[in-house]
Formats: C-alpha cells, sequence, structure tokens
C-alpha cells in the first residue's frame, strides 16, 4: 500500500531506488531465501526438530566439537543467543560437553550418538527437499557469495 502522505515527487524518487540493479538483487535473493527458509523450517518442524536445533547439529557434526563462542560465529548469530540453545540442548541429552575440553569456562560441544543418529536419519530427507527448492548457480556466484559472508566489507561487483 503507498502512503498517501508522500509527496509524488518524493514517491517516484523512493520507487526508482527499485529499479537499481543492486536492490532488485537484493530483494530477489531475500525473497528466494526467505521462501526457502520457511518452506525446510516447517518440514522440519513436521520431523520434530526446529530450524536452529537443526542448524547446530549441522555444525558440530561437520565441524564439532565446537565452543559456544565458535558456533555463533558459524551461525552468525550472538553468543548470548546460542547459550540458552546450549543450555536446553545438554538438558534434553542431544549434545554433552567434550572430556578433552581444556577449561570447563569454554567447553567444547559435541552430538551424543543419538542426535547423531537423528541427524543422519534427517540430513539426506533435508537436502532432497533443498535440491527441489534452491536453484542451482553457477560457481562464480557461489564463490562470490562465500567471499561476501567472510568479509562482508569485501565485495567484487
Amino acid at each position: 500500500m503507498i502512503n498517501k502522505k508522500l509527496k509524488p515527487h518524493k514517491l517516484n524518487q523512493m520507487k526508482n531506488y527499485l529499479k537499481d540493479p543492486h536492490v532488485e538483487s537484493w530483494r530477489s535473493i531475500m525473497g528466494v531465501f526467505q521462501s526457502i527458509y520457511s518452506t525446510l523450517e516447517s518440514e522440519l518442524m513436521k520431523e520434530g526438530l526446529h530450524i536452529s536445533r537443526f542448524q547446530i547439529f549441522f555444525h558440530l557434526y561437520f565441524d564439532g566439537p565446537l565452543s559456544a563462542a565458535q558456533l555463533a560465529k558459524s551461525m552468525l548469530v550472538t553468543r548470548g543467543n546460542i547459550s540458552m540453545f546450549l543450555k536446553r540442548l545438554e538438558k534434553d541429552g542431544q549434545i554433552s560437553v567434550c572430556p578433552s575440553s581444556k577449561s570447563m569456562q569454554r567447553p567444547l560441544f559435541r552430538l551424543t550418538p543419538e542426535s547423531e543418529s537423528t541427524f543422519e536419519e534427517i540430513f539426506p530427507k533435508h537436502i532432497e527437499r533443498v535440491r527441489r527448492l534452491a536453484p542451482k548457480l553457477p560457481t562464480k556466484v557461489i564463490n562470490l557469495f562465500k567471499k561476501y559472508r567472510l568479509d562482508p566489507r569485501k565485495k567484487d561487483t
């Protein structure tokens, strides 16, 4: 809905921003992301796994054991956001602290054998859904996205 309080020349100026190729790309990426994310989340929920828990399982399975700080960095969230998740997962018996953690102030977490089995059961189904939903991007675009994720200040155009 258009804001009727805007002056016509201001509205036209604002609409011109939407024609910028960078803005069109951003809006397309965000639209596809939101659609795919929402669908994958609802499918994971049918299997009893919230997407945040799935992401933690993913990182601990492939990159673990990890500290809370390492996990937060991998997921692009703050350590505070991860702390409560980790406590809940540990309470639920889905993760455990590695006995080899050098410091209990910065423990390393890993999946329990049961959680590994759960992940190994769900992951192939998840990948099939990803294949159905996500477009296959050219390698050049994927590499550009990887560079941007590592350091958003350095982007190739």
